[in-house]
């Protein structure tokens, strides 16, 4: 134990520590749904996904507004989607 008494519960963090990255990276919005619901996620939260990160360095790229508008995606899939990629875990509802 340190000569004060005071544990350092946080190990040092750099700024190319990867979760840093992940929480500094360009906010993207999806607008998903045909009432487009609107959500916001980190574009190297959204890169964990092989199929998404191919989509942002691909047509999404050159997207200076970070919106992506998807009326064909089905908002209560993003929404797990997104849960899952930033918690590792998600609530999915029970079929009816």
């Amino acid at each position: 134990m340190p000569a004060n008494d005071q544990v350092n519960v946080f190990p040092q963090i750099t700024k190319n520590d990867p979760t840093i990255r992940s929480f500094t990276s360009p906010i993207i919005e999806p607008v998903v749904g045909p009432d487009r619901h609107s959500f916001h996620a980190h574009t190297a939260i959204l890169s964990k996904s092989d199929k998404l990160k191919a989509m942002l360095k691909g047509k999404w790229k050159n997207n200076i507004e970070f919106k992506i508008v998807q009326e064909d995606w089905d908002p209560e899939t993003i929404a797990g989607l997104l849960s899952w990629i930033y918690t590792a875990d998600y609530d999915w509802p029970e079929p009816q």
